[in-house]
């Protein structure tokens, strides 16, 4: 049976009809836009609970302790009778480590003081505490007591759980004293063991933050990453934390510069000092809290010890407890709202000492877009000595030009703010990065502009306008401008120098009615075209402009901005996505690719004729910025940038051909840094590097990881 409908039914509203088509075109366009971020960050909670690294036995209810320790006991004939269970056990093998010091008594007593931790820690909170403070100390003897004088070489298996046994007592021992909040930084704790009593103190003197910025933290172990391709860490001794900032501890100015909720990689260790003196029953024990950006290894007694470090979960956790999510969609339609947290975010803080590297995202997106680059590129050491990361969060509904003139004002805040004097040489050699549209704002700000854009969308000169005197600087803001001095080298991204086929009359209908700009750029536009009917070679170029409308092919901001040239010393270096890549691109192949696109931006578009160097990446408009060769080309980018950059700040002067030669061959000979990346700290990961010897060298390094 057919049911037949009405006229009635069948004619929509006109209403409903202009919602559905919307409907239709968003979601065409969302499958195209290529710059929307997704929440591909995920920290999942995954529980504090530690047992400890050794089987346990069926007929006890405590966890074994290893044959080393078991021989121990039955050799001292301790295995006997209730009264030599535990207490007795650890009093007579204390005894024989201060009569004769080894690694096995110092490590069979950093055993049983943390199974007595476990077995406390839910009836007893304070005597957990100590004995989990104990196994911690004879852990750091078994490494770096200068008493233990026996030829004994523990050897790999040992080094491995005294390791694991150092950085879990540590942690558990935390985890009882702190709570995570800041109590714990001011407090002095006194654990006694017998005759003999530790002091332990905190020392924040190797932060790069101020004490008073944290404001609690977590535990590394109590997180796993999901999305992120490499987990930068390090195996060493030491307590990886996740440090959160706590907001408002620096003067507006530079703190408007960091989002809320920034957290921080810190590496807790506890250092035990040398006794006051032959006699002293008091030694004094420092927890320090390094900066793993600053230090990733200390030295001990003319040992370097590569520390315990974790720089991708802390950054991940920022990532996901942000309020970044949905900042792409708020920037994109309501970037009315969204000019309101517009800026220069740091995720550490001002180091003088470093170039600024500012990374710039495309439509409807945000920085969490540059999320996997900056985790692999901050993990290199030579980039991370030399280079700090800034990123640049704007609305990218509006066109790329009235951005570009918010980012000169913003570099111009920061450098006034941070740099009042101009005298600090990094900050003349600024990097900027760009993906999709980001490319053209770093553009916008490298070159000159004489009255080119204005003579593009104007027939009369600007003096000749009817517009109030703030119109007219309102005007001069956007489109007369003089390049940024600070910024000499930019990196563009499947950037659209010619326009993306998406920017098209549909797509363009679409967002201008789905953006609302702010209300100040529609008066200046609306007040020009009244007062000034026929000044303007196109009434389009100035009202309702979006970001989709200034990428348009037929943009006359557009093709003025490709032409122009870069002011004297600032270089470019391009890099195109494009999918369905032949194995081989020479130069004589490139013309082949005109058609070929990365879904976005076709070839043609994105490629750049002047670049010092263009990369082609198989990947598409959304992963381009993240896939692994771009992460490399940027290293070898940054590398090339501060070997050219002198002591002083200035740029070597290099003949076109040697530059030419020593970049392809910086380029053909240059892989990217082995960093360590490991979800799990494996055995065979820790024995890559050898032992220490005590009886050969003792400035081996023990614990040396690989990065």
């Amino acid at each position: 049976m057919t049911t037949r409908l009405t006229k009635k039914q069948i004619q929509l509203r006109p209403q409903i009809k202009h919602r559905f088509l919307l409907i239709i075109f968003s979601m065409n366009l969302l499958l195209v836009s290529g710059c929307a971020s997704t929440s591909f960050v995920e920290v999942r909670h995954k529980g504090n609970g530690f047992s400890f690294p050794f089987q346990k036995n069926h007929n006890e209810d405590e966890p074994q302790i290893s044959d080393l320790t078991k021989r121990i006991i039955e050799k001292e004939n301790l295995n006997t009778g209730i009264a030599f269970k535990r207490s007795k056990q650890i009093q007579h093998i204390e005894r024989s480590y201060q009569n004769s010091p080894s690694s096995s008594l110092a490590q069979s007593l950093a055993e049983l003081h943390y199974v007595n931790g476990q077995k406390k820690e839910h009836l007893n909170k304070k005597q957990s505490q100590e004995s989990y403070f104990k196994s911690l100390v004879y852990s750091y003897r078994f490494f770096f007591d200068e008493k233990i004088t026996s030829v004994e070489e523990p050897d790999d298996e040992q080094i491995y759980q005294m390791r694991r046994l150092y950085n879990k007592s540590l942690e558990n021992y935390l985890r009882i004293v702190s709570k995570k909040k800041l109590p714990f930084m001011n407090r002095q704790f006194t654990v006694r063991n017998g005759n003999q009593s530790y002091t332990l103190t905190i020392d924040p003197s190797e932060w790069t933050w101020k004490p008073e910025e944290l404001d609690h933290f977590e535990f590394v172990s109590d997180y796993k990453v999901n999305g992120i391709e490499n987990i930068h860490r390090t195996t060493g001794l030491g307590v990886p934390l996740i440090a959160v900032r706590r907001p408002g501890t620096k003067n507006p100015e530079v703190e408007k510069h960091f989002a809320r909720g920034i957290s921080f990689p810190i590496t807790a260790f506890m250092h035990l000092d040398a006794d006051s003196g032959e006699n002293s029953s008091t030694t004094q024990c420092r927890l320090v809290l390094y900066d793993p950006h600053q230090k990733r290894a200390v030295t001990i007694d003319d040992r370097e010890v590569t520390l315990e470090t974790d720089l991708t979960t802390p950054l991940a956790y920022f990532m996901q407890k942000s309020r970044l999510k949905g900042i792409d969609h708020l920037g994109l339609l309501r970037p009315d709202k969204a000019q309101k947290i517009a800026g220069i975010y740091m995720l550490r803080p001002f180091q003088k000492d470093k170039i600024p590297v500012l990374m710039i995202h495309g439509v409807w997106s945000s920085p969490q877009t540059w999320l996997e680059a900056y985790n692999d590129l901050q993990a290199i050491p030579e980039i991370d000595e030399k280079y700090q990361f800034w990123f640049y969060l704007y609305p990218s509904g509006k066109p790329f030009i009235e951005t570009a003139a918010d980012l000169r004002e913003d570099l111009k805040e920061m450098r006034s703010l941070f740099d009042p004097n101009e005298d600090n040489p990094e900050l003349d050699n600024m990097v900027m990065v760009g993906h999709s549209m980001g490319g053209l704002i770093a553009k916008a700000v490298t070159v000159e502009s004489g009255e080119k854009y204005w003579n593009a969308i104007s027939r009369v000169p600007l003096n000749e306008i009817k517009a109030s005197e703030n119109n007219k600087n309102a005007i001069k803001r956007v489109l007369f401008f003089e390049s940024n001095p600070s910024v000499n080298r930019i990196i563009t991204v499947a950037t659209p120098h010619r326009g993306s086929r998406f920017s098209n009359g549909p797509s363009r209908w679409l967002i201008r009615r789905l953006v609302t700009l702010p209300s100040q750029t529609l008066q200046l536009s609306k007040s020009l075209l009244l007062n000034n009917p026929k000044a303007f070679r196109d009434s389009k170029a100035i009202t309702g402009r979006t970001s989709i409308d200034s990428l348009a092919p037929d943009n006359p901001i557009l093709k003025i901005l490709r032409k122009t040239e870069y002011t004297d010393g600032i270089k470019h270096h391009n890099i195109v996505g494009v999918l369905g890549l032949p194995k081989s691109v020479g130069e004589n192949s490139k013309s082949s690719l005109g058609s070929k696109s990365d879904g976005v931006v076709s070839y043609d578009s994105a490629h750049a004729e002047n670049a010092e160097s263009e990369l082609i990446v198989q990947a598409n408009h959304s992963t381009v910025q993240k896939h692994k060769d771009t992460i490399k080309e940027i290293y070898r980018i940054l590398i090339l940038h501060s070997q050219e950059v002198g002591q002083q700040g200035h740029i070597l002067q290099v003949s076109n051909d040697d530059s030419k030669n020593d970049m392809e061959s910086e380029k053909e000979e240059s892989e990217f840094p082995v960093i360590y990346q490991s979800q799990s700290l494996l055995k065979d990961d820790f024995r890559a590097s050898r032992p220490l010897n005590r009886s050969t060298n003792k400035n081996q390094i023990p614990l040396k990881a690989k990065y």
